[in-house]
């Protein structure tokens, strides 16, 4: 066999181990399978992740108004803006974690301004 076979038949067991149960290739490679979950088992799930999008840094650029994204990228160093997730290699924020991060820069300058 060549390479391209190889691969290929590769593929069709991967595509066999998902058509089984498997989530993904890769769980099927480590031989997991879907959870028996049920999604009723566990409603808030589905409307978290209808209700709370995740942003890209250039989309939390624009809901805060045009702050820079390097800016972001200093206050994730620092640790003093929105809460961030990292997946992967990529950086996203929950819609709601940006929300909540700026009701605390308005009290925070409310208090400041009523001193």
């Amino acid at each position: 066999l060549t390479r391209s076979d190889t691969e290929c038949d590769r593929q069709t067991k991967l595509a066999a181990l998902v058509a089984q149960g498997h989530t993904t290739p890769l769980e099927a490679w480590r031989g997991e399978r879907r959870s028996t979950v049920n999604k009723t088992d566990n409603p808030g799930m589905s409307s978290l992740a209808a209700d709370d999008p995740l942003l890209t840094p250039e989309e939390v650029s624009v809901m805060l108004g045009g702050v820079p994204p390097a800016t972001l990228k200093r206050w994730r160093t620092q640790r003093t803006g929105p809460v961030v997730l990292h997946i992967g290699r990529h950086v996203r924020y929950r819609r709601s974690a940006v929300e909540v991060w700026l009701q605390e820069k308005d009290r925070e300058a409310a208090a400041w301004m009523a001193l």
